[in-house]
């Protein structure tokens, strides 16, 4: 046994009673079906002009154009993110390139310099998230309205670049800048 599809149409409240909501009443029509149907909820149903009775190919040729348009829309879907990915994976593949260079190049010493930055980027990140509506408007008037990375990507940055020597001032001043805008 398939899927079934079960057209609804609510009554309008009566007045006096108080009525249930909308999603137990779908709850209700789906238990008395079975459970195994997909609900579409419609105004009205489609009449066929001549005899007044339901429209039945009306709502079959309603139900495969939206079948097809969800369909459409998600193979759209798919490949923007698959493009986004890889857009990502470069763009991070490079960033962590930058973070981690300075350990293989120079030795074991520069190693904690390296894990101090990878430590630094959720901070960096949660700053990001609680301060948003303040840096979108500072990034919308300033020079990030015409900038070719996002805030993200900036702080990514910000964490690659941070000279050694400032990583441990410069986290200090990143929490105390967190909990001065998370309160």
């Amino acid at each position: 046994r398939g899927l079934l599809d079960a057209f609804v149409v609510l009554e309008p409240p009566r007045p006096g009673c108080g009525g249930l909501p909308l999603a137990a009443r779908l709850d209700g029509v789906s238990r008395q079906l079975g459970g195994q149907c997909r609900l579409h909820l419609w105004s009205s149903l489609p009449l066929h002009p001549a005899t007044a009775k339901v429209d039945r190919r009306s709502l079959g040729e309603t139900l495969a154009a939206s079948t097809a348009r969800g369909a459409a829309w998600h193979q759209n879907l798919r490949c923007v993110q698959r493009r986004m990915l890889a857009g990502y994976a470069c763009w991070h593949a490079f960033a962590m390139s930058l973070v981690l260079l300075p350990g293989l190049c120079v030795g074991t010493a520069s190693w904690e310099a390296s894990l101090a930055r990878l430590l630094l980027m959720p901070y960096l990140w949660a700053l990001l998230l609680f301060s948003v509506g303040r840096l979108c408007e500072w990034g919308e008037k300033g020079f990030l309205k015409y900038a070719w990375v996002g805030l993200p990507d900036l702080l990514l940055l910000v964490a690659a670049t941070l000279p050694g020597p400032l990583l441990g001032p410069g986290s200090l001043c990143i929490v105390g800048l967190l909990l001065g805008t998370r309160d």
